[in-house]
Order: structure tokens, then C-alpha cells, then sequence
């Protein structure tokens, strides 16, 4: 994992104890997250529309 400038500043503004694949350890609670992309549904066929 990456992590910049920008990226310390909110590890600390959030109080980040622990970063484990999908899941952030903030303070005594537990935020998973996931990632999302963006889909351009005009170049995909009807098919794959659906």
C-alpha cells in the first residue's frame, strides 16, 4: 500500500491505529471499505448492460 503526503494527514485527523486489507482499525472501532470503479456503459455491448 501507498501511502502520501495527503494520505498521513488524514491517518492522523481519523487516528488510524491499523491498516489490514479491506478493514481500518480507528481508534476502538472497525470501518472495512472497498474499492470502486467507475463502469462506461456506452462502449459495453447489451449483454454485458445487463
Amino acid at each position: 500500500m501507498k501511502v502520501n503526503h495527503l494520505d498521513k494527514k488524514i491517518i492522523r485527523f481519523f487516528d488510524v491505529k491499523k491498516i489490514e486489507d479491506t478493514t481500518l482499525l480507528i481508534g476502538d472501532k472497525k470501518l472495512a471499505f472497498i474499492k470502486v470503479e467507475p463502469i462506461n456503459f456506452t462502449i459495453k455491448n447489451e449483454r454485458e448492460k445487463e
